[in-house]
């Protein structure tokens, strides 16, 4: 049987991730994120507990768009921001705030470096991190 990843991509603004994450997270006393109990359902009706439905509440407007490498494109009244190259402005992040989605787009989520360290000391799979300026 193949276990899904910790991070099982499920195309939601949520995040379905294994109780590993979850715990890393509370662990760290990461701010800004609920937590719901959540179970993945098989096709054959198989059940696999341990994982959790995570979402983060923290949104900051925090993107230098002038050393940003990006274009838009327009669906609707929506905006998607597709990025060659991410720059923050990092007066702009409240000190202490350690995760969050990036408000001009809110399906990006911008971690700490003790996050992405901590998880690639514990093995996280499924998550890629891409670095950020700031």
């Amino acid at each position: 049987m193949l276990l899904p990843e910790d991070y099982p991509f499920t195309g939601s603004t949520e995040f379905l991730v294994s109780s590993r994450i979850a715990n890393i997270l509370k662990g760290l006393n990461v701010s800004g994120v609920d937590y719901y109990e959540s179970e993945i359902i098989r096709p054959n009706q198989e059940v696999l507990k341990g994982f959790v439905t995570i979402n983060i509440t923290n949104r900051i407007s925090c993107l230098d768009k002038e050393k940003s490498i990006f274009s838009i494109r327009h669906y609707g009244p929506a905006e998607v921001y597709k990025f060659k190259k991410i720059s923050l402005d990092s007066s702009r992040i409240p000190e202490g705030v350690k995760l969050f989605r990036l408000e001009e787009q809110s399906t990006l989520v911008i971690a700490h470096q003790m996050i992405k360290e901590r998880f690639e000391k514990d093995g996280i799979t499924g998550v890629k991190f891409e670095p950020v300026d700031s």
